[in-house]
């Protein structure tokens, strides 16, 4: 990296404990799939920082999620754009949407992002790829000249 070597990184980090990373892919989960109880939890929880009483809430059932100013914002600006948008440009605008831009466990699952053409083929490799399906790119973008580490 310091002498500007393009490189990705092949295998499972510890990059996928992150909270930050659990919310922001829970995010995109409970958008996909809105019957995922545990994903919309985990996003409003970890992703969006909600009150802890509500999240219980929202997962009881008794709030319906839509009633949560944040969420709902954030679903409405996202669901037209899952299936236009390029995963890492969905997670550049997500991230500086929520204030998180710049962290670096979200940094390197945007560089991951970068190999993949739709969101839910990435999110599908980071659940069920094994330890060498899972790659990152050492920068902003992708170069097939790359050294692989």
């Amino acid at each position: 990296q310091k002498e500007g070597i393009p490189y990705t990184v092949t295998g499972r980090e510890s990059l996928l404990r992150d909270p930050q990373v659990r919310g922001v892919l829970a995010f995109f989960r409970a958008l996909l799939c809105p019957a995922d109880r545990t994903a919309l939890r985990t996003a409003l929880l970890e992703g969006l920082s909600c009150p802890p009483a509500l999240v219980r809430s929202v997962a009881a059932g008794s709030v319906a999620p839509e009633s949560v100013p944040q969420w709902q914002e954030l679903r409405e600006k996202y669901l037209p754009l899952l299936k236009k948008s390029r995963p890492h440009l969905l997670l550049d605008q997500f991230y500086a949407d929520i204030g998180r831009s710049g962290a670096e466990a979200l940094e390197k699952l945007r560089n991951q992002a970068v190999l993949f053409r739709s969101l839910p083929d990435f999110l599908q490799n980071l659940t069920l790829g094994t330890e060498s399906d899972l790659t990152r790119s050492g920068g902003k973008t992708y170069r097939s000249d790359a050294v692989s580490l």
